[in-house]
């Protein structure tokens, strides 16, 4: 049985101990996300592009905005990659705060 109060404090030491990764992956994240917003036709308000972003990265992908510049390509793998980075390092930080909150 995982305590949740330590488990909790567990996964904020984890992910502040994280922090400098963190912080490149969400700069990382901004400057894809304005690259498209640059560079795509489709992506004509910052909205389209951070949404485009996001289901990306969160690797969802609706399909309802289409690429069509070698740029919005590259920064789309870009962000692909983030989140399988970003998707790791928070399972990690969680599976560590639950070994260190079971008893």
């Amino acid at each position: 049985m995982v305590r949740p109060f330590l488990f909790l404090r567990a996964l904020l030491e984890y992910l502040l101990s994280a922090g400098m990764v963190l912080l490149l992956l969400l700069f990382t994240f901004a400057v894809l996300t304005c690259l498209l917003w640059h560079y795509e036709p489709g992506a004509a308000h910052f909205r389209h592009a951070l949404f485009l972003s996001a289901t990306t990265a969160l690797t969802i992908g609706y399909g309802d905005l289409q690429l069509t510049t070698v740029p919005g390509h590259v920064a789309v793998v870009g962000l692909g990659l983030l989140g399988i980075t970003f998707t790791g390092l928070v399972v990690a930080a969680v599976i560590k705060a639950m070994e260190a909150a079971s008893p």
